[in-house]
């Protein structure tokens, strides 16, 4: 077991990604539910305490300070030693932290690159989970243990709206909330007790209610809106639902021998393909069109025994949606290209704190969150450094490949191209079942109210396209040749006249019809038989 955890480290530290984060702020009092704007540099913070906190950034400008302050970094290191000086590839083990850092809850004006918009007590109790508006951002919804979802301006943190929860089973309490990409302003919360209660995002009026969804907690949601604006996929308890809020549960899956904690599409223009994050550490893939969501058909290894509780899609072109950001109970973001089942990425948040949450702001940054601090991390990519062993790419780990990949030799792969894997270095168990399974388990106050106010010139539904960067522009700039001649036949070279006169007397030969061929196209002239005899 000791092996396994220290080759499954010495694999984390091969993937380590050279990008660093660009901000990171700190709270003294427990974070529970974070959320990015859509379109603007903002971010949500619910608290434990039942705060909520709303801070602004200049992501592009918090990116040069980090990159001058790194480069300001290195040159003073060389110019302490006359000889090459080796810099711990580890982005989280360096002693020094050239990203900004700030005290989120204790400052006073910050900065032009970080500070305040507002704070406010929101709910009795902690807050449990904080949504924007997922079309404009311009109003931010949040849910405590008060059991009132409250409705507020994004700018100003003013409330405009709020209504208790009313739940139907006593001492439920609502712990998801999901606002629909869709124009009916659907506002989804997933309960404790498994049921599904969607509200309207303008008046907070009661809609549908889906109940027992779930034997346990729903744990994630995901709309459905390239099915329906109706159809939702949840996961709970160790189910995944496919449900309609208009008339119920359409499908449950099978139960997996593990809890699933969380979920995402990871090309967010289909819903056909959910990647779902388990307790113990794998990624599992379920597919609309091969069962109906009725079992997963393959799996990652991502992390043993952590659990993994937050995912979503990397929405870049250059992955071409088949990547995903899974954050581990550990405290690490995995990246995971789950067609061919290969950890690519690895990010540490912090080893002493697990991720509880995992976003993408407006330009795309990555985003993580632990219960201590929240981190944004930088969109530019490291082109080269001189630091010795750098490419990670091309280090082994006790002689494997750093993807340490390993897939069942008994499970062929199936006509998609997706196999049963397992990619954990070191874990060469891995029987299967029939099904496809594995055989091991998977193991203040608030603010005054106002009147809400509509917007009817809001978009009938909001995609967020995928990132495309300069890799990717790059590569399509790149042109197939495509040979016309290719599976023509080629015609023999002909270099004197005697053999034009050959090939020209076989080219007549066997233009010519026999006198059989001839009687039988006569015969069967107008696809009718004539029969002179008769």
């Amino acid at each position: 077991m000791a092996k396994s955890k220290k080759k499954s480290n010495q694999l984390t530290a091969a993937l380590e990604s050279r990008v660093a984060p660009c901000l990171e702020f700190n709270f003294d009092d427990p974070i529970f539910a974070v959320a990015a704007h859509p379109t603007s540099p903002l971010i949500a913070t619910g608290l434990g305490t039942g705060h909520v906190y709303m801070h602004k950034y200049n992501g592009e400008r918090l990116e040069e300070r980090a990159q001058a302050k790194k480069e300001s970094y290195e040159l003073s290191d060389k110019g302490r030693t006359s000889e090459k000086k080796t810099v711990s590839k580890s982005i989280y083990q360096s002693k020094k932290k050239w990203w900004g850092v700030y005290d989120a809850q204790n400052m006073d004006e910050g900065d032009e690159d970080f500070s305040m918009a507002w704070k406010t007590r929101r709910h009795k109790g902690s807050c449990r989970s904080v949504v924007f508006d997922s079309r404009t951002g311009e109003d931010v919804y949040t849910i405590g243990t008060d059991k009132i979802i409250k409705m507020a301006s994004s700018a100003t943190g003013k409330v405009i709206n709020k209504i208790p929860t009313n739940l139907s089973v006593d001492g439920d309490q609502v712990n998801k909330l999901l606002h629909s990409a869709t124009e009916h302003n659907f506002l989804v919360a997933g309960t404790e007790a498994g049921d599904v209660h969607v509200y309207d995002s303008r008046t907070l009026g009661d809609k549908f209610t889906v109940k027992n969804v779930h034997e346990d907690a729903v744990n994630y949601m995901a709309q459905m809106s390239a099915t329906s604006s109706y159809h939702f996929l949840s996961v709970g308890s160790t189910t995944l639902v496919h449900f309609d809020i208009r008339k119920g549960v359409i499908t449950t899956s099978d139960e997996q021998d593990d809890e699933i904690m969380s979920m995402c599409f990871p090309d967010v223009t289909d819903n056909n393909t959910v990647a779902a994050g388990m307790g113990e550490g794998v990624v599992t893939m379920w597919k609309k069109d091969k069962n109906n969501f009725r079992d997963q058909l393959t799996r990652v290894r991502v992390s043993r025994d952590n659990s993994i509780d937050c995912m979503i899609s990397t929405m870049d072109n250059e992955d071409e949606g088949d990547a995903i950001w899974a954050g581990c109970s550990d405290g690490i973001l995995h990246k995971v290209d789950v067609r061919r089942g290969k950890l690519t990425e690895c990010r540490v948040h912090g080893l002493d704190d697990e991720i509880l949450a995992v976003d993408l702001d407006h330009d795309y940054r990555l985003i993580s969150a632990g219960m201590e601090n929240i981190k944004i991390w930088s969109n530019t990519s490291v082109q080269s450094d001189n630091v010795e062993g750098s490419d990670a790419e091309d280090s082994d780990v006790n002689g494997s490949g750093v993807d340490g990949s390993d897939v069942d030799g008994n499970d062929a792969a199936n006509s998609d191209g997706w196999s049963d894997i397992d990619s954990d270095a070191g874990d060469n168990s891995g029987g299967s079942g029939k099904d496809g399974s594995d055989s091991e388990s998977l193991n203040p106050s608030d603010f005054g109210s106002d009147e809400p106010s509509e917007d009817e010139s809001e978009p009938s539904v909001f995609q967020r396209k995928r990132r495309i960067t300069e890799a990717f522009v790059a590569k399509l700039t790149k042109k197939k040749l495509i040979d016309l001649n290719k599976g023509v036949p080629k015609q023999p070279v002909v270099e004197d006249e005697d053999q034009v006169a050959v090939l020209t007397k076989k080219q007549k030969k066997k233009a010519q019809l026999s006198s059989k061929q001839l009687k039988n196209m006569q015969d069967h002239e107008h696809g009718i038989r004539k029969f002179a005899d008769l």
